[in-house]
């Protein structure tokens, strides 16, 4: 992965190229970025399948993975249960608010929203 900045219309870009994708920093990418992030981190092998889908499912692929992750690693992120529960309870709100109003700034959150909604 290489980060490299442009200067397109006297505005200096930030572009990085993660697993043949390019993201333009600048261009709203920055949380589709964070979504392969983490489901390479966390989700090894699924991320590797993923990457086998058509390239206009695999967004859509890598953001449901994501949210799982995201919600899966609550377990193993905790030692108390209230805190577990409060993770838990964000990640409902969130998932109930991406299609009523906008969801908080987490980028895996915002993903989700332009995913599903657009």
């Amino acid at each position: 992965m290489g980060i490299w900045a442009t200067l397109d219309r006297h505005k200096v870009r930030i572009i990085t190229k993660f697993c043949g994708r390019v993201f333009d920093l600048c261009n709203h990418d920055f949380e589709e970025l964070i979504v392969f992030f983490c489901c390479r981190q966390h989700d090894y092998e699924n991320f590797l399948c993923t990457l086998l889908l058509p390239s206009q499912s695999q967004i859509s692929a890598f953001v449901t993975r994501a949210f799982n992750t995201e919600v899966a690693k609550v377990q193993d992120q905790v030692t108390e249960p209230q805190l577990g529960q409060m993770k838990m309870k964000f990640w409902e709100e969130t998932s109930d608010k991406i299609y009523v109003t906008d969801p908080p700034s987490q980028p895996v959150a915002v993903e989700l929203q332009n995913k599903t909604c657009n």
